[in-house]
Protein backbone atom coordinates (compact mmCIF):
# COMPACT_ATOMS: atom_id res chain seq x y z
CA UNK A 1 0.00 0.00 0.00
CA UNK A 2 2.70 2.38 0.79
CA UNK A 3 4.36 2.03 -2.85
CA UNK A 4 0.81 2.84 -4.73
CA UNK A 5 0.07 5.75 -2.70
CA UNK A 6 3.67 7.18 -3.06
CA UNK A 7 3.19 6.36 -6.74
CA UNK A 8 -0.32 8.45 -6.40
CA UNK A 9 1.13 11.28 -4.83
CA UNK A 10 4.30 11.33 -7.47
CA UNK A 11 2.04 11.00 -10.26
CA UNK A 12 -0.26 13.83 -8.83
CA UNK A 13 2.50 16.42 -7.84
CA UNK A 14 4.75 15.38 -11.31
CA UNK A 15 1.09 16.09 -13.22
CA UNK A 16 0.19 19.40 -11.57
CA UNK A 17 4.44 20.64 -11.71
CA UNK A 18 4.76 19.59 -15.03
CA UNK A 19 1.05 21.39 -16.31
CA UNK A 20 2.42 24.53 -15.01
CA UNK A 21 5.14 24.51 -17.39
CA UNK A 22 4.81 26.65 -20.36
CA UNK A 23 6.60 24.31 -22.52
CA UNK A 24 4.26 21.62 -21.77
CA UNK A 25 1.12 23.96 -22.28
CA UNK A 26 2.70 24.74 -25.65
CA UNK A 27 2.99 21.25 -26.56
CA UNK A 28 -0.81 20.81 -25.51
CA UNK A 29 -2.60 24.00 -26.68
CA UNK A 30 -0.50 24.95 -29.92
CA UNK A 31 -1.57 22.05 -32.19
CA UNK A 32 -5.14 22.69 -30.75
CA UNK A 33 -5.47 26.53 -31.71
CA UNK A 34 -4.19 26.34 -35.05
CA UNK A 35 -6.22 23.70 -36.37
CA UNK A 36 -8.76 26.80 -36.45
CA UNK A 37 -6.64 29.20 -37.93
CA UNK A 38 -4.95 26.91 -40.17
CA UNK A 39 -8.54 25.67 -41.74
CA UNK A 40 -9.92 29.25 -41.39
CA UNK A 41 -6.89 30.29 -44.01
CA UNK A 42 -8.15 27.42 -46.15
CA UNK A 43 -11.36 27.75 -46.72
CA UNK A 44 -10.81 31.94 -47.04
CA UNK A 45 -8.56 30.97 -49.82
CA UNK A 46 -10.94 28.73 -51.18
CA UNK A 47 -13.78 30.83 -50.99
CA UNK A 48 -11.63 33.73 -52.39
CA UNK A 49 -11.02 31.14 -55.59
CA UNK A 50 -14.68 30.09 -55.88
CA UNK A 51 -15.78 33.77 -56.37
CA UNK A 52 -13.01 33.87 -58.96
CA UNK A 53 -14.45 30.62 -60.84
CA UNK A 54 -18.29 32.14 -60.42
CA UNK A 55 -16.91 35.28 -62.31
CA UNK A 56 -15.54 33.15 -65.29
CA UNK A 57 -17.84 32.45 -68.26
CA UNK A 58 -19.13 28.25 -68.14
CA UNK A 59 -17.77 26.78 -71.30
CA UNK A 60 -20.30 24.68 -72.44
CA UNK A 61 -21.11 22.24 -75.12
CA UNK A 62 -24.64 21.45 -75.86
CA UNK A 63 -26.22 19.05 -78.52
CA UNK A 64 -29.97 18.92 -78.53
CA UNK A 65 -32.73 20.81 -79.18
CA UNK A 66 -33.02 24.48 -79.89
CA UNK A 67 -34.94 25.53 -76.59
CA UNK A 68 -31.68 23.74 -74.57
CA UNK A 69 -29.25 25.80 -76.98
CA UNK A 70 -31.34 29.01 -76.66
CA UNK A 71 -31.16 28.71 -72.77
CA UNK A 72 -27.44 28.13 -72.47
CA UNK A 73 -26.79 31.19 -74.94
CA UNK A 74 -26.57 33.84 -72.67
CA UNK A 75 -23.96 34.44 -69.86
CA UNK A 76 -22.65 33.26 -67.81
CA UNK A 77 -22.83 30.83 -70.34
CA UNK A 78 -20.25 30.67 -73.58
CA UNK A 79 -21.39 27.90 -76.00
CA UNK A 80 -18.10 26.02 -77.11
CA UNK A 81 -18.03 23.80 -80.38
CA UNK A 82 -18.34 19.99 -79.67
CA UNK A 83 -15.41 18.33 -79.39
CA UNK A 84 -16.90 14.69 -80.79
CA UNK A 85 -14.94 13.20 -77.68
CA UNK A 86 -16.09 11.14 -75.09
CA UNK A 87 -14.03 12.36 -72.39
CA UNK A 88 -14.38 16.30 -71.22
CA UNK A 89 -12.04 18.26 -72.66
CA UNK A 90 -9.93 20.52 -70.86
CA UNK A 91 -12.01 23.29 -72.90
CA UNK A 92 -15.09 22.42 -71.80
CA UNK A 93 -16.71 22.45 -67.92
CA UNK A 94 -20.03 20.98 -68.87
CA UNK A 95 -21.61 18.87 -71.28
CA UNK A 96 -25.10 19.75 -71.73
CA UNK A 97 -27.10 16.59 -74.18
CA UNK A 98 -30.66 17.16 -74.74
CA UNK A 99 -33.14 14.28 -75.99
CA UNK A 100 -36.73 14.77 -76.53
CA UNK A 101 -39.31 12.07 -76.99
CA UNK A 102 -42.73 13.11 -77.68
CA UNK A 103 -43.28 16.00 -75.13
CA UNK A 104 -40.66 15.17 -72.48
CA UNK A 105 -37.21 16.16 -72.59
CA UNK A 106 -34.17 14.18 -70.99
CA UNK A 107 -31.37 16.45 -70.11
CA UNK A 108 -27.74 14.47 -69.45
CA UNK A 109 -24.79 16.35 -67.57
CA UNK A 110 -21.51 15.22 -68.30
CA UNK A 111 -18.96 17.00 -65.85
CA UNK A 112 -15.28 15.93 -64.96
CA UNK A 113 -15.66 15.35 -60.73
CA UNK A 114 -12.03 16.13 -60.04
CA UNK A 115 -12.32 20.15 -61.82
CA UNK A 116 -13.27 22.22 -59.07
CA UNK A 117 -14.24 24.44 -62.20
CA UNK A 118 -16.56 21.86 -63.74
CA UNK A 119 -18.33 21.08 -60.61
CA UNK A 120 -19.34 24.17 -60.20
CA UNK A 121 -20.38 24.70 -64.04
CA UNK A 122 -22.45 21.73 -63.12
CA UNK A 123 -24.54 22.85 -60.15
CA UNK A 124 -25.14 26.26 -62.50
CA UNK A 125 -26.03 24.27 -65.40
CA UNK A 126 -28.23 22.19 -63.42
CA UNK A 127 -30.05 25.41 -62.22
CA UNK A 128 -30.62 26.30 -65.85
CA UNK A 129 -32.05 23.02 -66.37
CA UNK A 130 -34.45 22.87 -63.64
CA UNK A 131 -35.59 26.41 -64.71
CA UNK A 132 -36.04 25.18 -68.18
CA UNK A 133 -37.98 22.22 -66.55
CA UNK A 134 -40.17 24.61 -64.67
CA UNK A 135 -40.93 26.49 -67.76
CA UNK A 136 -42.03 23.51 -69.59
CA UNK A 137 -44.19 22.10 -66.65
CA UNK A 138 -46.06 25.67 -66.54
CA UNK A 139 -46.90 25.39 -70.43
CA UNK A 140 -47.69 21.97 -69.93
CA UNK A 141 -50.22 21.44 -67.21
CA UNK A 142 -52.36 19.01 -68.36
CA UNK A 143 -49.76 16.81 -69.59
CA UNK A 144 -49.48 13.19 -67.75
CA UNK A 145 -46.54 13.22 -64.85
CA UNK A 146 -45.06 10.87 -66.59
CA UNK A 147 -44.33 12.80 -69.63
CA UNK A 148 -43.25 15.41 -68.00
CA UNK A 149 -39.03 16.48 -68.47
CA UNK A 150 -36.35 14.57 -66.45
CA UNK A 151 -33.17 15.76 -65.91
CA UNK A 152 -30.63 12.72 -65.39
CA UNK A 153 -26.59 13.39 -64.13
CA UNK A 154 -24.11 11.11 -65.96
CA UNK A 155 -20.56 10.74 -64.02
CA UNK A 156 -21.40 11.80 -60.72
CA UNK A 157 -20.48 8.78 -58.57
CA UNK A 158 -21.19 10.59 -55.61
CA UNK A 159 -21.73 7.66 -52.96
CA UNK A 160 -18.72 6.29 -53.32
CA UNK A 161 -16.68 9.05 -53.62
CA UNK A 162 -18.66 10.78 -49.80
CA UNK A 163 -18.32 6.93 -48.23
CA UNK A 164 -13.89 7.95 -49.29
CA UNK A 165 -14.12 11.09 -48.46
CA UNK A 166 -15.12 10.07 -44.93
CA UNK A 167 -12.76 7.66 -44.64
CA UNK A 168 -10.28 9.29 -45.58
CA UNK A 169 -11.14 12.89 -43.30
CA UNK A 170 -11.35 10.03 -40.41
CA UNK A 171 -7.72 8.45 -41.07
CA UNK A 172 -6.19 11.85 -41.30
CA UNK A 173 -8.04 12.93 -37.77
CA UNK A 174 -6.88 9.16 -36.49
CA UNK A 175 -3.34 10.34 -37.86
CA UNK A 176 -2.50 13.61 -36.11
CA UNK A 177 -4.18 12.55 -32.75
CA UNK A 178 -1.92 9.64 -32.81
CA UNK A 179 1.20 11.95 -33.79
CA UNK A 180 0.02 14.21 -31.05
CA UNK A 181 0.32 11.84 -28.36
CA UNK A 182 4.15 10.93 -29.66
CA UNK A 183 4.90 14.55 -29.76
CA UNK A 184 3.27 15.36 -26.57
CA UNK A 185 5.57 12.65 -24.45
CA UNK A 186 8.90 14.24 -25.50
CA UNK A 187 9.03 16.94 -23.08
CA UNK A 188 7.35 15.77 -20.24
CA UNK A 189 9.36 12.51 -20.04
CA UNK A 190 12.49 14.53 -20.13
CA UNK A 191 11.33 17.13 -17.81
CA UNK A 192 10.21 14.00 -15.30
CA UNK A 193 13.53 12.53 -15.64
CA UNK A 194 16.25 14.30 -17.28
CA UNK A 195 15.19 17.59 -15.71
CA UNK A 196 15.17 16.54 -12.39
CA UNK A 197 18.17 14.82 -12.41
CA UNK A 198 19.56 17.98 -13.23
CA UNK A 199 17.79 19.18 -10.74
CA UNK A 200 19.70 16.57 -8.28
CA UNK A 201 16.27 15.70 -6.72
CA UNK A 202 16.22 11.95 -8.41
CA UNK A 203 18.62 10.72 -6.44
CA UNK A 204 16.90 12.09 -3.55
CA UNK A 205 13.65 10.53 -4.60
CA UNK A 206 14.56 7.77 -5.33
CA UNK A 207 16.87 6.70 -1.87
CA UNK A 208 13.50 7.68 -0.26
CA UNK A 209 12.23 5.24 2.21
CA UNK A 210 9.64 3.63 -0.04
CA UNK A 211 9.70 0.71 -3.02
CA UNK A 212 11.86 2.67 -5.60
CA UNK A 213 8.88 1.64 -8.29
CA UNK A 214 6.61 3.51 -6.73
CA UNK A 215 7.94 7.55 -7.96
CA UNK A 216 8.78 5.50 -11.40
CA UNK A 217 4.84 4.47 -11.38
CA UNK A 218 4.05 7.69 -10.57
CA UNK A 219 5.94 9.37 -13.34
CA UNK A 220 4.32 6.84 -16.12
CA UNK A 221 0.55 7.41 -14.78
CA UNK A 222 1.57 11.74 -15.23
CA UNK A 223 3.16 10.87 -18.71
CA UNK A 224 0.21 9.37 -19.77
CA UNK A 225 -2.22 11.44 -18.81
CA UNK A 226 -0.37 13.94 -20.68
CA UNK A 227 -0.50 12.08 -23.70
CA UNK A 228 -4.50 11.21 -22.81
CA UNK A 229 -5.35 14.50 -23.02
CA UNK A 230 -3.08 15.76 -26.03
CA UNK A 231 -4.73 12.82 -28.14
CA UNK A 232 -8.17 13.58 -26.78
CA UNK A 233 -7.87 17.16 -27.22
CA UNK A 234 -6.45 17.23 -30.69
CA UNK A 235 -8.53 15.11 -32.59
CA UNK A 236 -12.10 16.82 -31.06
CA UNK A 237 -10.33 19.87 -31.96
CA UNK A 238 -9.53 18.73 -35.60
CA UNK A 239 -13.19 17.14 -35.46
CA UNK A 240 -15.05 19.92 -34.65
CA UNK A 241 -13.05 22.55 -36.73
CA UNK A 242 -13.89 20.11 -39.70
CA UNK A 243 -17.43 19.75 -38.94
CA UNK A 244 -18.23 23.28 -38.48
CA UNK A 245 -16.08 24.61 -41.66
CA UNK A 246 -18.34 21.65 -43.55
CA UNK A 247 -21.44 23.94 -42.19
CA UNK A 248 -20.71 27.11 -42.57
CA UNK A 249 -19.08 26.56 -46.27
CA UNK A 250 -21.64 23.54 -47.32
CA UNK A 251 -18.46 21.46 -47.98
CA UNK A 252 -18.67 18.99 -50.71
CA UNK A 253 -21.03 15.68 -50.14
CA UNK A 254 -17.52 13.67 -51.08
CA UNK A 255 -16.36 15.23 -47.66
CA UNK A 256 -19.04 14.90 -45.76
CA UNK A 257 -18.17 13.87 -41.95
CA UNK A 258 -21.17 12.37 -40.42
CA UNK A 259 -22.14 12.96 -36.87
CA UNK A 260 -20.17 13.46 -33.81
CA UNK A 261 -18.52 9.86 -32.51
CA UNK A 262 -21.13 8.08 -31.00
CA UNK A 263 -20.86 6.35 -27.53
CA UNK A 264 -20.36 3.25 -28.43
CA UNK A 265 -17.49 3.52 -30.52
CA UNK A 266 -16.28 6.04 -27.92
CA UNK A 267 -16.36 3.26 -25.43
CA UNK A 268 -14.48 0.56 -27.86
CA UNK A 269 -12.18 2.99 -29.01
CA UNK A 270 -11.18 4.21 -25.46
CA UNK A 271 -9.19 0.92 -24.33
CA UNK A 272 -6.63 1.11 -27.24
CA UNK A 273 -6.15 4.68 -26.60
CA UNK A 274 -5.21 4.14 -23.08
CA UNK A 275 -3.34 0.97 -24.41
CA UNK A 276 -1.49 3.14 -26.78
CA UNK A 277 -0.57 6.50 -24.53
CA UNK A 278 0.66 3.66 -21.55
CA UNK A 279 3.13 2.52 -24.31
CA UNK A 280 4.13 5.76 -25.46
CA UNK A 281 4.50 7.48 -22.42
CA UNK A 282 6.64 4.17 -21.04
CA UNK A 283 8.81 3.48 -24.02
CA UNK A 284 9.64 7.41 -23.92
CA UNK A 285 10.42 7.44 -20.05
CA UNK A 286 12.69 4.35 -20.71
CA UNK A 287 14.25 5.85 -23.47
CA UNK A 288 15.10 9.42 -21.71
CA UNK A 289 16.15 7.19 -18.17
CA UNK A 290 19.74 6.86 -19.71
CA UNK A 291 20.15 10.20 -20.68
CA UNK A 292 21.97 12.23 -18.57
CA UNK A 293 21.29 15.91 -19.92
CA UNK A 294 18.69 17.69 -21.63
CA UNK A 295 20.36 17.41 -25.08
CA UNK A 296 20.51 13.67 -24.86
CA UNK A 297 17.15 13.34 -23.92
CA UNK A 298 15.79 15.46 -26.47
CA UNK A 299 17.35 13.36 -28.85
CA UNK A 300 16.10 9.58 -27.64
CA UNK A 301 12.91 11.09 -27.67
CA UNK A 302 12.90 12.77 -31.06
CA UNK A 303 14.28 9.48 -32.28
CA UNK A 304 11.05 7.62 -30.46
CA UNK A 305 9.04 10.59 -32.05
CA UNK A 306 10.10 9.50 -35.51
CA UNK A 307 10.11 5.93 -35.37
CA UNK A 308 6.75 6.13 -34.10
CA UNK A 309 4.56 8.25 -36.75
CA UNK A 310 6.00 5.82 -39.38
CA UNK A 311 3.38 3.03 -38.78
CA UNK A 312 0.43 5.88 -38.69
CA UNK A 313 1.54 7.33 -42.29
CA UNK A 314 1.92 3.10 -43.78
CA UNK A 315 -1.94 3.15 -42.11
CA UNK A 316 -2.95 6.11 -43.84
CA UNK A 317 -1.59 4.78 -46.99
CA UNK A 318 -3.43 1.63 -46.44
CA UNK A 319 -6.62 3.26 -45.93
CA UNK A 320 -6.59 5.05 -49.30
CA UNK A 321 -5.54 1.84 -51.09
CA UNK A 322 -8.29 0.30 -49.30
CA UNK A 323 -6.11 -2.44 -48.09
CA UNK A 324 -6.42 -2.33 -43.83
CA UNK A 325 -6.06 -6.55 -43.54
CA UNK A 326 -3.86 -7.20 -40.61
CA UNK A 327 -2.71 -3.36 -39.54
CA UNK A 328 -4.21 -4.11 -36.10
CA UNK A 329 -1.19 -5.71 -35.25
CA UNK A 330 0.87 -2.47 -36.26
CA UNK A 331 1.73 -1.01 -33.44
CA UNK A 332 1.08 3.25 -32.56
CA UNK A 333 -0.04 2.31 -36.35
CA UNK A 334 -3.32 -0.11 -34.74
CA UNK A 335 -4.01 3.31 -33.11
CA UNK A 336 -4.45 5.50 -36.13
CA UNK A 337 -7.19 2.23 -37.89
CA UNK A 338 -9.04 2.11 -34.27
CA UNK A 339 -9.69 5.90 -34.31
CA UNK A 340 -10.52 6.17 -38.15
CA UNK A 341 -13.21 2.92 -37.47
CA UNK A 342 -14.81 5.05 -34.60
CA UNK A 343 -15.42 8.17 -36.45
CA UNK A 344 -17.08 6.55 -39.50
CA UNK A 345 -18.91 4.03 -37.11
CA UNK A 346 -17.30 0.75 -38.35
CA UNK A 347 -14.97 0.19 -35.32
CA UNK A 348 -15.90 -4.03 -34.49
CA UNK A 349 -15.16 -5.92 -31.31
CA UNK A 350 -12.22 -7.64 -33.36
CA UNK A 351 -10.54 -4.41 -34.42
CA UNK A 352 -10.94 -2.92 -30.99
CA UNK A 353 -9.76 -5.65 -29.16
CA UNK A 354 -6.52 -7.09 -31.30
CA UNK A 355 -4.87 -3.17 -30.88
CA UNK A 356 -5.33 -3.40 -26.91
CA UNK A 357 -3.43 -6.50 -26.61
CA UNK A 358 -0.69 -5.47 -28.67
CA UNK A 359 0.05 -2.31 -27.36
CA UNK A 360 -0.96 -3.42 -24.24
CA UNK A 361 1.89 -5.95 -24.58
CA UNK A 362 4.59 -3.90 -25.61
CA UNK A 363 3.86 -1.35 -22.83
CA UNK A 364 4.40 -4.06 -20.54
CA UNK A 365 7.70 -4.75 -21.72
CA UNK A 366 8.46 -1.10 -21.98
CA UNK A 367 7.04 -0.89 -18.25
CA UNK A 368 9.34 -3.78 -16.77
CA UNK A 369 12.44 -2.74 -18.94
CA UNK A 370 11.95 0.62 -17.13
CA UNK A 371 10.94 -0.81 -13.92
CA UNK A 372 14.40 -3.00 -14.07
CA UNK A 373 16.57 -0.19 -14.68
CA UNK A 374 15.02 1.84 -11.94
CA UNK A 375 15.43 -0.91 -9.52
CA UNK A 376 18.56 -2.42 -10.42
CA UNK A 377 20.69 0.55 -12.02
CA UNK A 378 22.36 2.39 -9.87
CA UNK A 379 23.74 5.17 -12.60
CA UNK A 380 20.27 6.44 -11.51
CA UNK A 381 21.66 8.42 -8.50
CA UNK A 382 25.10 8.87 -9.32
CA UNK A 383 26.76 5.33 -9.30
CA UNK A 384 28.59 4.36 -12.19
CA UNK A 385 27.74 3.43 -15.60
CA UNK A 386 27.16 0.28 -16.79
CA UNK A 387 29.25 -1.24 -19.60
CA UNK A 388 26.50 -1.71 -22.16
CA UNK A 389 25.62 2.14 -21.63
CA UNK A 390 29.19 3.19 -21.66
CA UNK A 391 28.67 3.99 -25.62
CA UNK A 392 26.28 6.44 -24.79
CA UNK A 393 29.04 8.68 -23.08
CA UNK A 394 31.63 8.00 -24.82
CA UNK A 395 33.10 11.77 -23.71
CA UNK A 396 32.59 10.86 -19.80
CA UNK A 397 34.96 9.34 -17.58
CA UNK A 398 33.89 5.93 -16.93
Amino acid sequence: MLGLSTAWVVSWAELTRTLRDPHVIAYLLAPIAVYPMMFWAAFQFNAYEQARIDRQLVRVEVVGPAVLVDAFSRPPFEIVSRTGDTALSDDVDVRVTGRTEGLAMEVELAYASTRPRSRRAHERALAVVESLRRRRVSSMLEVPVEELPSVRVVANAVDGVQTFGRRLVAVLVGYVGTFAMLLSAVYPAIDLVVAERQRHTLETLLLAPVPRWAPFVGKVVACTVLVVLAAVGNMTSLWMTLAYLQVTFELDAALALGGPLSLGQAMMAAPALIATAVLVASVNIAVVLVARTFKEGEMMGTSILMLGILPGFAVVLSVVAGQTAGLELLPFGNLVLVMQRAFVGELDLYGAVIPVLVNGSLAVLAFGVAAWLVAREDFLIGGRLPGWLRWLHRSEPS
